[in-house]
Parts: C-alpha cells; structure tokens; sequence
C-alpha cells in the first residue's frame, strides 16, 4: 500500500483508538482467571507482604528476603492493593498497564520513524495481539514491565539522537534516563545494558554508514545511561547500608551477572533454544516477520536511512545475545515483539505493487466507514476483538482455576485458623510461599519436612508431583493432624 491510500486517520484518532483496544484486551475481566500457581503467586504474595507488613526496601518471600529483582514492580502492585484491595485482579494490573502503554509507545516510535498513522495503528495492534505478549500482559508477572522500559528507553534515544535542537535533545535525554532507570529497578542491570547495547549498536551502524562520528550523540547517551544508572543506584544504596553487604551482593552481583552467565545453574538451554519457542510465540504476525527483515534490510542497504536501521538492530543485536548467553527463558523474547510489530507495520505500509493492488481490491469490498476509517466503525470493531480476546482468555482462565488456581485451598486455611489452627509450609517452594501470604494475609509458619507433626493443632501444607490423588490444584496437600503419609 502506497501513502495515497485511501485509509486514513488522523494521529489523534488513532492514539484515542490503540488506547481504548489496548485497554480492553490488557485489563477487561482479569478478575475471572485466578492467580495461577507459579510466578504470579511469588510476585503477589512479596507484594501482599510488602503492604501488610509496611516495608518496602527489602522484597521478601514469607519472611525471608527475595532480591532475584528489585522492588519495583512490587511497589505498582502493593500501591494497586491499597487502591483496588488484595484481589487476583489488582495483582495484574502493573502488567497490564505495562503492555498497554508498550502497544501506545509503538504508536509513537511508529510515527517518528516515517510510518503513516494506519500503519503506526496496526503495530500497535499486532504487538498487543502477538500470543505471547497478549498472555503476559494479562498476568501478574515482572517480564512485561522489562519490556515496556527499554521499549521506551529505545524510542527515546532514537528521538534524542535525532532531535536537532539541545533543548529537546535534553527533554529525551530525560525520558530515556527515566526508563533506563525504571527497567534496572525492575529487573536489574538487563534494563540498562540492553537499550545501551542498542541504541549504541545502532549509532554505531549510522557512524559506519557515514564514515563519521556523532560525538555529540555518543555524549548524549552516555548522559541518558549516567544519570539513570544514578537514579537506580538509590535503591542499592539504601540496600547496602540498611541490609548489610550480603543482601548488596546477592541483588547486585549474583541476579545480574550469574543469571546470564551460568553461574547460577538455572533455566540454561542450547543456543538454537529461542528458535525452537518464537513460532508459537509472535503467533499470528510470525509468517510475516522474515519477509519484514529482509524488506527492511533491503531498502536501508539501498537508501542508508537511520530510521530504517533501528527496528533491525533492536530485534537482531537482542536476539543474537540471548542466544549466546547461557541462561534462557522465553519471556526474555518480550523485549523483542515490539520491533517486530514495527517491521511487520512497515511491511504492510510498503508491500510490492503486486500484493498492495491485491489489498486495495479486497478494500474496495469492505463498508465504506472502514475503508474511510470512520471512528464509530472502528471503535466498535476494536471493542468487539478486544472483548472476544479477553473473553476466550477469560474461559480459559475457569478451566485451568481448577488446576492452577491455590486460592481454594487457602480457603480452607483460613477457616481453619478462624478454629485455632495452625498452618504449617513443609518444605515448601516459592509459589506456596507466595500464596500463603497473599491469600492470608500474614506470614505463615515453615519447616523442611512434611513429617513428623508439631501438635494436634498443626494442619501442614506440602507440594509432591508424585502423589496424583492431590486434594488441590498443582499437587498440593493440606494434611491433617495424625496423618500418615505413605
């Protein structure tokens, strides 16, 4: 499609429309699906302990200290329980305030590299529907807020670097060290290297191209990583000198640098790991995305434009490291979906003449309100996919509360406390941990072994794949007093 096309929409209109789909598909009924057992429970149950027991320098895990991130993602969700109250729902809402703003930052970078608004519009859709990054948005886990900082901290050095004026040159400088600092207090030094490792890559491809080096942009950046850095240090600071240097080194030290190296000995797959999952992953956008890198890198060899170069570099140099590096989990791709939106957008945007009069017939076909992109028509078809999304989300979120879902059977903990009981954690991992506090209240009691009982009054919870006959969901056990395990 060509820019005369008849699809056209103004940029106001398109951001008001993006941001009511994309607060439909992240946040409408979220309540229904409960936390499953896993990450969301860790992170609601730190949270929960965070607003219950007023302390918000030291994340802890039923009593016990949890710096494999920083706080503050913990902080969002502890500030949406004083809000909203202690619910499943309120426990999603920092991530999906995350993944909604991340489909509206693509909005911009889309129009700031050059694409018209329709086109900036549909990467923001495609981003918020990839399968992925529909899924994670809609729970309560720490990835998407990652994502979202160096999303923002990549668009603004893109905008800083080609500002042409020192005042807003200062102004993005400002934005991008505010992300980069939002995404070192969410998830460690990852939030800094990484839009660093970009948005030099990328200057460094612009240099190259034209045999010359920006001094002044290098200057700027360096200014963005320096005064974020700065910015994210107050925390580790304020670590070290009220939690002693162990907690430093275990926050600063080990979660970043053992995470990627392999030091910790977890999650390490082979190098060919991220592409084996990314199929099922950027689901339904993939079969576009190498015909969308190669377009891309077609016509900036051809044209050497600087806008043309920064979708590629954010999803390539990103991609080539996670691969490398030893330590490998799929929501690391997250980072990765919103160039990936863009270079499809793009796609799109400038498909041969071919493939564009081939759309343009099969325009012609549609209401005339959608050709013309009416507003009405519009509103009325994004709300319609966006509740369609939540709502097939929402199904499956009843059928897998039975097995994922540890809120029954903390019910059943709670009424037995109200009789005097007390509630035991054997050897318990971290989702329980996490479960007991959000669903209670308060921390709970713990012991290595489910054997031998404590008292008459002591009701023990413990976790064991093996036993298949489980009482509750992911193979948890309430055991009674006088129980014998077999």
């Amino acid at each position: 499609m060509q820019q005369d096309t008849t699809l056209t929409i103004s940029p106001r209109r398109g951001f008001w429309l993006l941001l009511l789909f994309a607060a439909v598909t992240f946040f409408a009924l979220t309540g229904v699906r409960e936390l499953r057992s896993g990450d969301e429970t860790r992170v609601a149950g730190i949270s929960a302990e965070m607003q219950v027991y007023d302390d918000l320098l030291v994340p802890r895990l039923n009593g016990k200290p949890f710096l494999e991130y920083p706080p503050l993602h913990y902080w969002c969700t502890t500030l949406a329980f004083d809000v909203l109250g202690r619910t499943d729902a309120a426990a999603k809402v920092p991530a999906a305030a995350a993944a909604a703003a991340s489909a509206l930052v693509v909005f911009f970078f889309a129009l700031k590299l050059g694409y018209p608004v329709w086109a900036a519009l549909l990467s923001g859709v495609m981003l918020a529907t990839s399968a992925q990054f529909f899924d994670n948005g809609r729970k309560a886990m720490v990835d998407i807020g990652l994502a979202f900082f160096i999303l923002l901290s990549v668009y603004a050095i893109y905008a800083m670097c080609r500002s042409g004026s020192t005042r807003k040159k200062a102004a993005w400088c400002g934005v991008a060290a505010a992300a980069l600092c939002g995404g070192v207090l969410t998830k460690g030094m990852l939030g800094l290297l990484m839009p660093g490792m970009i948005g030099g890559g990328w200057l460094l491809l612009d240099d190259l191209r034209k045999k010359h080096i920006s001094y002044g942009n290098w200057l700027w950046l360096a200014a963005a990583g320096v005064i974020g850095t700065a910015g994210a240090s107050i925390w580790y600071i304020e670590l070290y000198r009220s939690a002693g240097y162990e907690m430093f080194h275990t926050a600063f030290f080990v979660n970043n640098l053992g995470r990627f190296t392999g030091s910790q000995g977890d999650h390490t797959e082979a190098w060919y790991y991220y592409f084996i999952k990314l199929p099922s992953l950027f689901w339904p956008w993939l079969p576009l995305l190498p015909f969308a890198i190669w377009h891309e890198i077609k016509v900036w060899h051809r044209t050497g434009e600087p806008g043309r170069a920064i979708a590629l570099v954010f999803l390539l140099l990103p991609f080539t490291v996670l691969c490398i590096a030893s330590s490998k989990r799929i929501v690391y791709l997250e980072m990765l979906y919103a160039p990936s939106a863009m270079l499809c957008g793009r796609l799109l945007y400038e498909l041969p003449p071919k493939a564009s009069r081939w759309l343009d017939t099969l325009a012609a076909r549609l209401p005339k309100s959608l050709r013309r992109l009416e507003t009405g028509a519009l509103v009325k078809v994004a709300v319609a996919v966006a509740l369609v999304m939540a709502m097939i989300d929402a199904g499956r979120g009843l059928v897998q509360n039975r097995s994922e879902s540890l809120r029954t059977m903390f019910e059943d903990c709670a009424i037995l406390e109200q009789a005097g009981k007390t509630i035991v954690l054997c050897d318990a991992p971290e989702r329980t941990r996490g479960a007991a506090v959000f669903y209670l209240g308060h921390r709970v009691k713990e012991q290595l072994s489910p054997l031998p009982p404590q008292g008459d009054d002591e009701y023990r919870i413990f976790r064991n794949k093996k036993l298949h006959d489980h009482e509750y969901a992911d193979y948890h056990h309430l055991i009674a007093p006088g129980t014998t395990l077999k």
